[in-house]
C-alpha cells in the first residue's frame, strides 16, 4: 500500500508545446520491495499526466507511456515486473559481452605465448605458421587464404591494398584474414589484404 503526502518536489518550466508546465510528486508506494514516487506533470494544454519514477535510480518507468488518472496498484506492479525484466537482460547482455572480451583476450595471451615459445625454440617459419594457425582453428577461426595465394578478389572477404577491383578479377594474398564461426554464422573479423596479380614475364 502507498501513502500520500504534501509535495517532495515542484518543477515549474517555461510554457511551450513539449515540455510541462510543471512536474510535481504527488504520492510514493512500496511495490516488490522497489519504492517508487508518483509524478504529476501539467502541460500547456491542460492536460495532465501521471509518471512511475524509482526512488533510487531516478529513473522513470513510464518514460516512454504516462497515465491518464493515478495509477492503480495492479498497474504499478505491472510496470515494476516490466522494468525488472528490462534490467535483467541489461545484466544478461553486460555478462555475454564480458565474456566475449574475455574469450578474446585469453585466445590473443595464447597467441602471444605460443610465438613467444616457439621462438625461443628457433623453429622453422612454417612450423611457427602451421602452430599460429592451429591455435586459430582451436578458437573456431579460418583463415582466408595464405600470403602468397592466388585468388578472385571477392569484396566480401577482400581488402585491396590500394584501388578497387571487380568481383572475380584475379588478386594476390599479401596477409590472409580471418572468419570466426559462431552457431550457424560466419563473420569475417578480418579482410584479407590482397594486391592486383602481376601478368606472367614473357
Amino acid at each position: 500500500m502507498g501513502h500520500y503526502y504534501r509535495p517532495l518536489r515542484v518543477r515549474v518550466r517555461r510554457k511551450d508545446t513539449m515540455n510541462p508546465i510543471s512536474e510535481t510528486i504527488v504520492g510514493e508506494h512500496i511495490i516488490n520491495d522497489r519504492r517508487l514516487l508518483v509524478e504529476l506533470a501539467t502541460w500547456p494544454d491542460g492536460g495532465r499526466s501521471y509518471h512511475l519514477i524509482d526512488a533510487e535510480t531516478k529513473v522513470t518507468l513510464t518514460a516512454l507511456s504516462a497515465y491518464d488518472s493515478y495509477p492503480s496498484e495492479q498497474q504499478m506492479t505491472e510496470e515494476v515486473e516490466k522494468y525488472n525484466d528490462h534490467a535483467r537482460e541489461l545484466t544478461r547482455q553486460e555478462r555475454r559481452e564480458r565474456q566475449l572480451k574475455i574469450d578474446a583476450m585469453r585466445a590473443l595471451a595464447e597467441l602471444a605465448a605460443e610465438i613467444e615459445e616457439l621462438t625461443a625454440r628457433d623453429v622453422s617459419f612454417d612450423t611457427l605458421i602451421s602452430r599460429v594457425r592451429g591455435l586459430a582453428t582451436c578458437h573456431r577461426l579460418t583463415a582466408i587464404g595464405s600470403a602468397g595465394a592466388d585468388a578472385g578478389f571477392d569484396p566480401k572477404r577482400h581488402q585491396m591494398i590500394c584501388g578497387n577491383a571487380e568481383p572475380g578479377t584475379a588478386v594476390v594474398i599479401h596477409r590472409p584474414g580471418y572468419t570466426w564461426r559462431h552457431a550457424d554464422e560466419e563473420i569475417v573479423l578480418s579482410k584479407a589484404l590482397v594486391g592486383a596479380k602481376q601478368p606472367a614475364a614473357s
